[in-house]
C-alpha cells in the first residue's frame, strides 16, 4: 500500500465492515489470472495500463468487478477499456487524501 487512495478509498472502509481484505504486490499477469476471486480492486492508472497491455485482457470478463482507479489522472481509454470488459469503474483522482467518508 503505497498511496492514500487504496487505503482510504477501499481498505479502511472494507475493514470497518469486516470485509475480507487482501493486499498483494502488483503483477499484471497475476491480476488477469486472479481478479475473479475478488469483487473490488483499486488500481493506479499505470497499473491499469499495464493490465490493458497484456494479451489476456481482451478476453477478460470483469462483470461483477468494481474497479476504483486513481492516485493519478485517469485517461478515458482506461475507463473505456475496463467498462468494455464489464467492470463497474469509478475514478477518484485528486480526492484520495480527503478520506473515505467524502469519497
Amino acid at each position: 500500500m503505497e498511496h492514500a487512495g487504496g487505503l482510504l478509498a477501499q481498505t479502511l472502509p472494507a475493514i470497518s465492515i469486516n470485509a475480507n481484505v487482501t493486499i498483494e504486490s502488483f503483477n499484471a499477469y497475476r491480476f488477469i489470472k486472479e481478479i475473479n476471486k475478488y469483487t473490488h480492486t483499486h488500481l493506479a492508472p499505470g497499473h491499469a495500463n499495464a493490465i490493458i497491455k497484456t494479451k489476456g485482457f481482451k478476453n477478460l470478463n470483469l462483470k461483477g468487478i468494481w474497479v476504483t482507479c486513481g492516485s493519478d489522472p485517469v485517461q478515458w481509454y482506461i475507463i473505456e477499456s475496463f467498462v468494455k470488459q464489464g467492470a463497474t469503474f469509478m475514478t477518484n483522482w485528486g480526492m484520495s487524501e480527503i478520506g473515505p467518508l467524502t469519497i
